[in-house]
């Protein structure tokens, strides 16, 4: 029994470890268009490869400036912005 819930734990705490890119990138889609698919004036994201995209983000957290964006990348984590980059990245064009 102690062997179940010692593993079940280490199930739970690895999947509460890995930032779910997906859920994260809602909150990109908000202003670059479902899927990162942008009918407006703001770039679109989809077709940018996960590299571009965390390159990117830790560009605009860097800057001191408080643009939207930078305000946006300074909430999130290494692992958060991997993950966003991740998922967005794997999206087709």
């Amino acid at each position: 029994m102690r062997k179940i819930i010692i593993l079940f734990f280490l199930a739970s705490t690895a999947a509460i470890a890995q930032p779910n890119g997906r859920l994260l990138a809602s909150q990109c889609f908000q202003c670059h268009g479902p899927n990162g698919k942008s009918t407006g004036e703001i770039d679109s994201l989809a077709g940018e490869s996960a590299a571009e995209i965390y390159d990117e983000l830790v560009e605009f957290k860097l800057k001191p400036e408080n643009g939207i964006m930078n305000l946006q990348a300074r909430i999130y984590t290494d692992a958060e912005m991997r993950a966003i980059a991740g998922y967005i990245g794997s999206l087709p064009q």
